[in-house]
């Protein structure tokens, strides 16, 4: 019985001329290219956490912290965006004499929405504010080193919030600013 099909029988297949090779330079970049195109493409699929795109930049504003009769001004960077909020004070190596970080959220927050800080080598006071700019609560945090976010421990205010401000650890204490206190800001930040 013959073999049907368009099979070529084994001894001629060997015997088939192959496709000349191509050497050189334009072969080996085009295999990196398609190594770096591969690499990539895993570096963007891979699981963890995302970074806003670098670099971010915060608007000034002024604001008061008001303490019986007196008050205490303080220059702020303000974030107001969500990339802003969360690039905040990370990978500052110090944070200048009477200077902060003014978070301004869009909705207000949950007790238990907390935060953390990854990155952050500055130890910090957070104090967050109510509805009306009264300090409600105050939390000492501590710089993390963790690999990721979720090495870190969040801080927990325990109290809704629509603003928070940070300060170098030690600066609420030192300046007589407790619970209760007002934080007035200007409505508009103002440029650096």
């Amino acid at each position: 019985m013959a073999p049907t099909g368009t099979m070529t029988p084994p001894r001629e297949r060997a015997r088939l001329p192959l496709p000349p090779r191509r050497r050189g330079r334009i072969g080996y970049l085009a295999l990196a290219a398609l190594l770096a195109l591969a690499g990539l493409l895993v570096a963007s699929c891979a699981p963890g956490p995302r970074l806003p795109p670098a670099p971010v930049t915060f608007e000034m504003a002024q604001i008061w912290l008001v303490t019986g009769q007196d008050s205490i001004s303080l220059r702020v960077e303000v974030a107001a965006t969500p990339a802003q909020a969360e690039r905040g004070l990370m990978d500052r190596a110090e944070l200048n004499p009477g200077r902060g970080m003014l978070f301004l959220f869009d909705e207000p927050r949950a007790a238990d929405d907390g935060f953390w800080m990854w990155r952050t080598p500055i130890p910090l006071d957070l104090a967050v504010l109510d509805q009306e700019g009264r300090i409600s609560a105050i939390l000492g945090m501590d710089p993390c080193d963790a690999p990721d976010p979720e090495g870190c421990t969040p801080y927990i205010p325990g109290v809704p919030h629509w603003a928070a401000l940070e300060v170098p650890r030690g600066w609420f204490a030192r300046n007589g600013v407790g619970v209760g206190t007002l934080v007035v800001w200007e409505p508009r930040p103002t440029p650096q």
